[in-house]
């Protein structure tokens, strides 16, 4: 293996991609705003449309880098395998010959060049990292066939991620189903009404010793037809969304407290506002979307918190119960669109037997320990990622370069 590294700068492995476009022209092509990249994840937490942007978007290819340029350090970093338009907030970069792809995304995704750029913001409320700045950094580049090497082995990292993600994603998939059948369409009462499902039996997933939870006929309703013994209640009548409370980036202490706000998970922090698990409700920027912590938690103020005021409804059975009530649809109390609670807690829902809902939330707890132990095991995976970049983008760990590299 050669030990021979050379020092180059970062203008001479790559350049920005200047390629603006309006998004009335691209049609449904995907879009990727600061607010789709998952911080320092290295990965993508959403995917947007072109048809629901307006002004001027930057155009890039499958295996560009997008580097998050506002506010650097929250290392917002992706190489999406597909064509689309993103945020001008965001660099779309590309590689010269000179250098692997791959790799070149690690040496941006590396915390010394996310450093270098944050130290190069201008700006004091909206601070951007300048590409003039960061272009003229030196590093030190192996053979193509090392930087090849280093990709695999990194990228093996983020490759069982992404599958960790996609698993989680088909867990959470199996609980709405679940949902759907059992509080939408009403497949146990229908099974029952139409013979499909009698006393002693188990049907549709549904074990025996549950026959007596559901009742056997539908009926009218002001929702239309639900079973019988489902009352109609309005949800201010079932929960109460508490406000979340201000959290600037710069104030974050780092700890194992994931800090949510209207998109998500932004980040983390040393101390909770919520006791978890809970639920948490996009207020401001997105409003209406549903997210879940495990865990204790803190949600910002672009959101809000549910909080039961009904005993019988479990973590579980809620969470499902709001993913379905549509609430984008109630916005508008102020200038800056966002979800209005008064207007949220008029929504109405049939509310099943207490029973019920304790048979759905054994079944759906069940999958979120799955998901959860995959979610652990994804941490564990992006840690040992982060401790290794640094160490094979700098040469102070070589890898043998026998085997063949990713093209």
């Amino acid at each position: 293996m050669s030990n021979v590294w050379t020092r180059t700068t970062i203008a001479d492995c790559c350049y920005l991609v200047r390629d603006s476009v309006s998004p009335e022209s691209c049609g449904g092509s995907p879009y990727i705003g600061l607010e789709h990249i998952g911080e320092s994840s290295l990965g993508l937490i959403g995917i947007g449309s072109a048809r629901d942007v307006t002004s001027t978007k930057s155009r890039f290819r499958r295996g560009d880098i997008l580097f998050g340029k506002l506010r650097p350090y929250f290392r917002k970093i992706v190489r999406p395998n597909f064509d689309g338009i993103c945020s001008t907030d965001i660099w779309v970069i590309r590689s010269k010959r000179n250098i692997d792809a791959e790799f070149l995304f690690y040496v941006l995704a590396c915390s010394d060049f996310v450093e270098l750029a944050t130290r190069g913001t201008e700006g004091t409320r909206m601070p951007r990292a300048k590409w003039d700045f960061v272009s003229s950094h030196r590093v030190s580049l192996p053979s193509i066939a090392e930087q090849r090497r280093v990709a695999e082995i990194l990228g093996a990292l983020d490759d069982r991620v992404e599958l960790n993600r996609r698993m989680c994603e088909m867990l959470e998939e199996m609980a709405q189903a679940l949902y759907k059948s059992w509080f939408v369409d009403f497949e146990p009462v229908r099974a029952k009404m139409e013979g499909r499902w009698r006393e002693g039996e188990s049907v549709l997933g549904l074990p025996a010793e549950t026959y007596d939870i559901f009742p056997n006929q539908l009926v009218d309703s002001r929702l239309g037809t639900v079973p019988a013994g489902w009352n109609i209640e309005q949800l201010g009548d079932s929960i109460e969304l508490e406000y979340g409370k201000a959290l600037k980036a710069s104030e974050r202490k780092y700890g194992p407290v994931p800090v949510y706000g209207s998109n998500g998970q932004i980040g983390w922090h040393d101390e909770y506002l919520v006791k978890g698990p809970g639920i948490i409700v996009g207020r401001k920027g997105n409003p209406g979307t549903v997210r879940r912590s495990h865990a204790d938690f803190f949600p910002i103020d672009t959101t809000f918190y549910a909080v039961a005021r009904d005993a019988g409804l479990t973590f579980e059975y809620l969470y499902c119960m709001l993913q379905r009530q549509q609430l984008p649809s109630v916005t508008s109390d102020s200038a800056v669109p966002g979800l209005n609670r008064n207007l949220a807690y008029a929504n109405l829902y049939a509310r099943p037997s207490d029973d019920a809902i304790a048979a759905f939330t054994e079944a759906v707890s069940g999958l979120w320990c799955c998901e959860q132990s995959i979610q652990a095991s994804s941490q564990l995976l992006g840690d040992l990622r982060d401790t290794l970049l640094p160490k094979l983008i700098s040469g102070e760990l070589r890898v043998p370069i026998s085997a063949a590299g990713r093209d």
